[in-house]
């Protein structure tokens, strides 16, 4: 038996979790590690800002701790994973109200030129924040974090043809939502 046949695998994710289910804070520990740099991506898809979602994504592991024991294991623990760190975003967001001025918004513009894409980059975002939250994940996923489909229906929970919907109409909604723009900023 050679030496790599006796090392110890690693465990999946899905074994950590099962063990920090009963206790195990070291699995509790590295499952958390591994999972973090994923959760933060649900959080910034939810709120747009990087800051906020570590703030969330804290909030969420804090829940995970806590709530651990409330995994099913008869079910995926991605889509219950990603609630627990959608749900923290959403209180996250409805803790924060945006009072910034707008002369803040565009500091540091030189040009008009420099004015006009941070003008274009702000309205996609908002054009981005607007979407159903279906759409948006699924133009995050699919767009973004160039995921397959069916990775993004496993990850959600839902069936491959719900996200070709959603992707399609969040694109159409999108491109709709940038012409508008791009028609008021045209007309003189």
């Amino acid at each position: 038996m050679g030496a790599l046949a006796r090392m110890p695998a690693e465990p999946d994710d899905r074994d950590l979790l099962l063990a920090a289910r009963e206790g195990d804070e070291a699995s509790l520990e590295a499952f958390c590690r591994r999972r973090f740099t994923w959760m933060r991506r649900i959080a910034r898809l939810e709120l747009g800002d990087p800051v906020r979602a570590e703030d969330a994504v804290q909030d969420a592991l804090v829940q995970l701790v806590s709530h651990v024991g409330r995994w099913d294991p008869a079910r995926p623990f991605e889509p219950w994973l990603a609630a627990i760190v959608r749900n923290c975003a959403r209180m996250q967001r409805r803790r924060w109200r945006p009072w910034e001025p707008l002369v803040e918004r565009f500091r540091g513009a030189r040009t008009d030129r420099d004015l006009d894409l941070r003008r274009a980059s702000s309205a996609a975002l908002e054009a981005f924040d607007q979407l159903a939250p279906g759409q948006r994940h699924a133009v995050y996923h699919v767009d973004v974090l160039d995921m397959d489909v069916d990775e993004v229906a496993r990850l959600l929970d839902i069936t491959p043809s719900t996200v070709r919907v959603q992707l399609h109409r969040g694109r159409k909604n999108l491109r709709a939502q940038l012409e508008a723009w791009r028609t008021l900023l045209e007309t003189p």
